[in-house]
């Protein structure tokens, strides 16, 4: 449900309140944490700091120390991602953070956490060492990304103090959105880095020249969503009878078939040949044969089981245009299959396909797509209906007046996150809440994707009044007061 009354302010609870579904705690998550009763939540969704160090090229001190394991991630001490300082530090990093989050998760429970490309090896291992069991890492992957690069040829021509020719003059490509991308800019680089043209130059010194087109940094293109699992019963069955959570929710999380395919090809599990003979994807047994696997035995159009990629348009889009549309596996009954000898597989017996087997259509990126966050999610809520300047303001005032809106610079789709809390949704038990813990809860995304997902009840904990208010705004607009 959508309230279209933004201005309303939600108080703080310590908890979710009866009629209320969430709640965000201020505070620091080292203090919150602790108040918050064992083994109470049912799951995890977060988005931690990515600790991408701004000034710093090694990060602090401490990575001097070798007797400190974890002294030398190199992790900055100043400001974090585009100049954000609770990007700082090492909290995600430290493996006594996430103990403190075990200890307020049910045995069994999952955790999953986004993490930059660049650090998350840390946050996986802050992970283990805190006792979680990392389970998987999915990519999400998307084409919106812009490098922090050094062009070599500029700054070589700085080095000895030469003053570049300029041959043109270029504009931004980007001024519809120039708020976001100007603030963002000053907040990466230092103010006053932002401008809506500037100058083609071309190299002056001759090793300017050679070094010409080099930099330092590619685009980013994904980022890793890591995947952990508290420890807990000694199997799986005995968890989920016991806890209540545990598992993941495959075929609620299955992505749909789209209309262009209308059936994919349906597999069965077997452990033995099929009545030709023949096993696919197997084990190798003690004969050299294979035994087990699946096979072919019709079409369906159930959706195709959850994976650990996930792109967004642009990237979907472009690997679409590469690949172009699909159509495989066809086969009508009858199809023979020709015998032959593999080299890591084994023989496989020639045979006729005993039903209609249906096409699998449509392009490479049909299994897994998420929508990068567009400007009218990202504000919904935040901003007024009303026009934000009035009548005859100058471009100077408005370049120089104060920002408003949803400045996150680390927003990630509602979209995604609601796929990530489903996933890890476990069943209803009737009045029994399933609970979600958001610690880094930020602008809300998390909490909004997992109460559309269907968590009955999601708390955030956040340290920045700035951010939890927005959150509260967001909440109001895509779940209701």
């Amino acid at each position: 449900m959508k309230s279209k009354d933004t201005s309303m302010m939600l108080p703080i609870f310590a908890e979710p309140e009866a009629e209320s579904r969430y709640a965000i705690r201020v505070g620091d998550l080292l203090d919150v944490l602790p108040t918050l009763p064992e083994n109470h939540f049912d799951g995890v969704l977060c988005d931690p700091p990515y600790h991408l160090t701004q000034k710093s090229r090694r990060g602090s001190t401490r990575k001097a120390n070798e007797d400190d394991p974890y002294g030398r991630h190199g992790v900055g001490t100043d400001r974090g991602f585009m100049g954000e300082t609770w990007d700082g530090g090492d909290i995600a990093f430290r493996p006594e953070t996430w103990r403190a989050v075990m200890r307020v998760m049910k045995p069994g429970g999952y955790l999953m956490a986004f993490g930059g490309s660049r650090t998350f090896h840390r946050l996986a291992v802050a992970f283990e060492d805190a006792g979680f069991v990392l389970a998987d890492t999915l990519m999400w992957l998307y084409g919106n990304g812009f490098p922090k690069n050094l062009d070599l040829s500029k700054a070589i021509d700085r080095h000895f103090g030469m003053q570049r020719p300029v041959v043109g003059k270029r504009k931004h490509p980007t001024l519809k959105n120039s708020d976001l991308v100007e603030e963002a800019a000053n907040a990466a680089h230092g103010k006053n880095v932002w401008r809506r043209e500037w100058n083609i130059t071309m190299p002056g010194h001759a090793d300017s020249v050679r070094w010409d087109g080099y930099g330092t940094a590619l685009k980013p293109a994904y980022e890793p969503i890591l995947l952990c699992r508290k420890p807990g019963e000694k199997t799986y069955a005995e968890n989920v009878l016991q806890w209540g959570c545990g598992a993941l929710n495959i075929d609620g999380a299955r992505i749909p078939v789209s209309e262009a395919e209308g059936e994919r090809p349906l597999r069965e599990v077997t452990q033995d040949p099929d009545k030709n003979g023949m096993v696919y994807a197997g084990r190798r047994n003690a004969g050299g044969g294979f035994d087990g696997g699946s096979r072919a035995v019709g079409s369906t159009s159930e959706g195709r089981w959850p994976a650990n990629v996930l792109l967004d348009e642009e990237s979907a889009a472009m690997l679409d245009a590469h690949a172009g549309p699909r159509k495989s596996g066809a086969m009508p009954k009858g199809t023979l299959r020709r015998a032959r000898q593999g080299n890591a597989l084994g023989r496989f017996p020639g045979v006729e396909t005993h039903k209609d087997i249906a096409a699998s259509v449509g392009g490479a990126s049909r299994f897994f797509y998420v929508s990068k966050v567009s400007t009218k999610e990202r504000q919904a809520g935040v901003t007024s209906s009303e026009p934000r300047y009035a009548h005859g303001t100058t471009l100077r005032r408005i370049e120089n007046s104060e920002k408003v809106g949803n400045d996150h610079p680390t927003l990630k789709p509602i979209d995604l996150t609601r796929y990530l809390a489903n996933l890890i949704l476990p069943p209803s038990r009737g009045d029994d809440s399933r609970r979600l813990l958001v610690p880094f809860s930020g602008a809300g995304s998390e909490m909004i994707g997992a109460l559309q997902a269907g968590w009955d009840t999601v708390l955030g904990i956040e340290q920045s009044e700035h951010y939890a208010e927005i959150a509260r705004k967001r909440l109001i607009y895509w779940i209701g007061g």
